[in-house]
């Protein structure tokens, strides 16, 4: 190939056959290409991505960034088509990929499925096709487009969440629409609660409400439009009723995949839960998986950015080496999120049904009466004692590696230790 990349939308031009194909142009598929290309420089790599931006960061998306550049481009020598895919079919010794154009494109050596997830709409109240515009969810770079020029005429904003994004997109919105009334609903009154301490979670509301979101716990069992303003109206099972001019929904992803991959043997790969693989991202002979939709033998999925360019990376590399091949192993990858002031980095498993410690900080050395404005929380197992996840609060990026170092070892006897070494400036 040449020195540069090439960029096909529509059928024009789609290569017959290729090397290595990558369905799916997010973090995951272009980490894997430039992997293969620094490997076997000479072999051809084709992308496929069905959205015209390619790269981004869909994390981006809640904290309304205005660049949603991640740091990754085509790499030289590879052809990105912009098109969807609706079947991988294996045939002999080749897998053919068929556009939603009808071309189809041979794939040799390897295929990469790297395709993001998306909300579960079945989990979404029954929304009338009147109002349908006003609710949107936040996925695609189509739907954040449409968020961005429905908040400039919006007065009054709903969130129907509680996890990272509605968090973050609520103080996101506040920030730069202040006169916008922001509220998140949810079955709750508390926030992340699959995830932190309820301590922490009602520290989480208490932050929001001080920076002027509301946080209300209301379920909505239908969705319609009020004849009156024509704006969004929630309708609970109970009868109450909220109304507001746009609203969000923060639904759970789903992994599940309309792509059809036929086998040999005559049966279809179950893809209804994403893309079962083992600890080498390896689904079946020459397929391999990355990104949101791997659904990892011991892990399951992990959604953020850091574990779609790492995995990303790994199956590259297993694609073209295949005698050397890396172990997939996330709990150390970080992930970070910004909710109303509070910097939250995670490394390993962050769930509330593991025992907690919190290290913080006393009121006299951070000058505040925030109890947790800045520590960790420990997560580990009571049968084991081991540390499986590590949260910092409000502390700098170098403590990433001391919170590595606990994970999958035994709880220290002496966490004072361990708390004088994470809170330390």
């Amino acid at each position: 190939m040449g020195d540069t990349a090439s960029i096909f939308k529509g059928h024009n031009k789609v290569p017959q056959a290729s090397d290595y194909v990558i369905i799916g142009a997010g973090p995951a598929g272009l980490s894997a290409a430039n992997v293969i290309k620094q490997l076997k420089p000479d072999a051809s790599v084709t992308i496929i991505g069905d959205e015209n931006l390619h790269g981004i960061q869909r994390t981006s998306f809640s904290k309304l960034a205005e660049s949603l550049d991640a740091g990754l481009s085509v790499p030289k020598g590879c052809i990105l088509v912009i098109e969807s895919v609706v079947k991988v079919e294996e045939t002999n010794d080749l897998y053919q990929v068929t556009l939603s154009s009808g071309q189809n494109i041979s794939c040799r050596k390897g295929l990469l499925l790297a395709l993001g997830v998306h909300p579960d709409t079945s989990r979404l109240p029954n929304i009338s096709d009147a109002i349908k515009s006003k609710c949107l969810t936040l996925r695609s770079l189509n739907d954040y487009r449409k968020l961005q020029e429905q908040l400039k005429t919006s007065q009054s904003v709903a969130i129907y969440g509680d996890g990272y994004v509605a968090c973050e997109l609520s103080s996101a919105i506040k920030k730069l629409y202040s006169d916008t009334k922001v509220t998140i609903l949810n079955p709750k009154d508390t926030l992340l609660t699959n995830v932190v301490p309820e301590y922490l979670s009602k520290y989480v509301v208490k932050l929001l409400k001080k920076s002027g979101v509301e946080v209300k716990k209301f379920t909505p069992a239908r969705v319609s439009e009020s004849p009156q303003t024509g704006s969004v109206k929630l309708t609970s099972a109970e009868g109450k009723e909220q109304t507001y001019d746009l609203v969000i929904f923060d639904p759970p992803s789903t992994a599940s995949s309309s792509l059809q991959l036929l086998r040999n043997n005559g049966t279809v790969s179950d893809l209804s839960k994403g893309v079962p693989c083992d600890q080498n991202l390896q689904h079946a002979p020459k397929i391999f998986t990355a990104g949101d939709v791997a659904n990892v033998k011991g892990f399951g999925h992990i959604e953020h950015y850091g574990n779609a360019k790492y995995s990303g990376q790994i199956a590259g590399h297993n694609m073209v080496s295949p005698h050397s091949k890396k172990v997939y192993n996330p709990i150390d990858i970080p992930f970070e999120g910004n909710i109303a002031g509070i910097k939250m980095i995670g490394v390993g498993r962050l769930d509330n049904n593991l025992s907690t410690i919190g290290l913080w900080e006393s009121r006299e050395q951070h000058e505040t009466n925030d109890e947790y404005k800045c520590g960790a929380v420990i997560y580990y197992d009571d049968d084991s004692s081991r540390v499986r996840g590590v949260l910092l609060v409000n502390l700098p990026n170098e403590k990433i590696v001391l919170a590595k170092e606990l994970l999958d070892k035994q709880l220290p006897t002496e966490m004072s230790k361990v708390s004088s070494n994470l809170l330390s400036r």
